[in-house]
């Protein structure tokens, strides 16, 4: 064995100890954030109970403070990360909007899982006194705005970090990324939006500050845990899939399908236990029930409220395994068939050209879902169809379409077409020109021969 044999081997037994560590350290401060929470949930929520009651006022929501509060509901919604992902999917390259969508689809998780976990109500739920305006349905503990919104926010502030980074070591960029422009960032912007966020959650009485504040810590940790020990990996081996011509070039391809399917099938067993573990007769009081209906002036169905809508989320995890093995199997077909080059297309610039036809190809594809998605009413009375019609097939076709080549063959025809439509009008233009060169020399020719 050689030196650089030696210092190849040292340095994966180094990286692999490392990631020990960070694991280890992860779970521990797992263990810690949930092991103390019982310590001041109950001082927290009777706190919170007080507060909310103390701001009642006939022009509460009307307030110039609420009203700027409130729009950063409408950013951390559901919604808005649909869009979120469409852009990112749009700008960056392939492997890192994967990570992009499995951190949403884990934030998403463990906010749904969280809450019919612990079970616990919301402020207004329990306290007549309180006038809420959001009429939430579901559990209340964590804030899912809360976990979710610091997560993302945290995940995309450090992978830019990184990136940049990244960039400038490879000496693909001449500047360097500044740390102290970073931290004044996280410490003058994301921060402080991340409280306003919790405190517009709180001030209406949709969560209490223990489930903020339990939120905002399981937030954080899921953006260490990705960003220190699961972002390098994911991405380098995504993009070692993206990177073959075909399936027989992928390392064990059919070990990677088997592993993905047994990942999947044990997160939908452990969201399907979480979500038969509630027992509404049980674990939802009368009082929480009248208090929505009398504050909400809607009469609730059964499926969709508190443990229901949660597992009806968990139908996004289709998302990233459709995605995952439509890498694998479909894209190297389409790319075969298509005879497309994807490390050119994944290279392109982020032009103006490029973006708006990378949208308006997003748009085409995406354009049937939202026809779809708004005209076919929730089954209210049958949660077992919409889940299967709303959620796991718009997710798992989504997948393979995005992720499967679809969207990539069209970018490569239209594309071509518009190469194919400049180039004849180069050629129109220059024999025109010579066409008007030709009749100048002709005129010349005339003119001397007159002479």
């Amino acid at each position: 064995m050689n030196v650089n044999d030696n210092y190849q081997a040292s340095t994966i037994k180094s990286n692999s100890s490392q990631n020990k560590i960070q694991l280890l350290l992860l779970g521990c401060l797992l263990l810690v954030i949930v092991l103390i929470e019982p310590l001041y949930r109950d001082p927290l929520y009777n706190l919170t109970e007080e507060y909310v009651v103390s701001t009642q006022t006939t022009d509460k929501f009307n307030t110039t403070t609420y009203q700027l509060i409130s729009k950063l509901d409408k950013i951390g919604s559901g919604d808005a990360y649909f869009y979120y992902l469409i852009l990112g999917f749009l700008l960056l390259r392939r492997a890192r909007s994967f990570y992009y969508i499995l951190a949403c689809v884990f934030a998403t998780s463990l906010q749904d899982l969280c809450k019919s976990l612990y079970k616990h109500p919301r402020p207004f739920m329990t306290n007549d006194q309180i006038i809420n305006i959001s009429c939430s349905y579901t559990f209340g503990n964590i804030s899912g705005h809360t976990s979710q919104f610091t997560a993302l926010s945290f995940i995309l502030l450090m992978d830019y970090w990184q990136h940049r980074r990244d960039q400038y070591l490879l000496g693909k960029t001449t500047q360097a990324p500044s740390k102290c422009l970073f931290i004044s960032i996280i410490m003058l912007v994301v921060v402080p939006m991340q409280c306003l966020m919790g405190y517009q959650r709180i001030y209406d009485g949709t969560h209490s500050i223990n489930q903020v504040l339990l939120g905002w810590q399981l937030g954080v940790w899921q953006a260490l845990f990705f960003h220190f020990h699961l972002r390098e990996w994911l991405i380098s081996h995504l993009q070692a899939i993206l990177d073959a011509n075909s399936f027989h070039e992928i390392s064990n391809p059919k070990h990677k399908i088997f592993w993905s399917s047994l990942i999947y099938i044990a997160a939908m067993i452990f969201h399907t236990l979480v979500f038969l573990n509630v027992d509404q007769d049980k674990d939802v009081l009368t009082e929480w029930v009248q208090n929505i209906t009398s504050k909400c002036e809607d009469d609730i169905h059964e499926q969709e409220s508190f443990q229901y809508p949660s597992f009806e989320r968990s139908g996004y995890v289709i998302l990233l395994y459709s995605s995952y093995v439509s890498k694998i199997l479909l894209e190297k077909y389409m790319r075969k068939r298509f005879e497309y080059d994807f490390k050119q297309i994944e290279n392109l610039e982020n032009g103006i050209k490029n973006i708006l036809v990378k949208s308006l190809i997003g748009f085409v594809l995406l354009m049937p879902y939202l026809i779809y998605d708004s005209t076919l009413k929730d089954l209210r009375d049958n949660f077992n169809l919409n889940y299967v019609i709303k959620v796991l097939m718009p997710s798992f076709i989504g997948g393979m379409i995005f992720f499967g080549g679809v969207f990539d063959a069209l970018l490569h025809n239209l594309l071509k077409i518009f190469e194919k439509k400049n180039k004849m009008q180069k050629l129109s233009l220059f024999s025109k020109t010579s066409s008007q060169e030709r009749l100048i020399q002709n005129d010349k020719s005339k003119g001397s021969n007159l002479n």
